[in-house]
């Protein structure tokens, strides 16, 4: 391994150190949201309840992993293209 001088590997360090870095400011948590932004103007808050049978069910959710979606998202993306959402 190279050798280098006790001076320069201690330059190093120091430059290297916390307390040599600049200050930058912190912003607040209350100025910048955090989180996923919500899409649209409103959030979705209702829920809608759909009653169906344990084959039924069976089939929706092997359709769904079939194309790498969830159930909701199924049924979002069917009422979307049917253009009632």
């Amino acid at each position: 391994m190279a050798k280098i001088k006790y001076d320069t590997a201690r330059e190093v360090v120091e430059q290297a150190s916390m307390k040599e870095q600049p200050k930058t400011k912190t912003i607040s948590s209350s100025k910048k949201k955090l989180g996923r932004p919500i899409q649209g103007t409103e959030g979705a808050t209702e829920k809608i309840m759909l009653n169906v049978t344990p084959t039924e069910k069976k089939k929706v959710q092997q359709y769904a992993e079939d194309n790498y979606i969830t159930i909701a998202g199924l049924i979002k993306s069917l009422l979307s293209k049917e253009k009632i959402i």
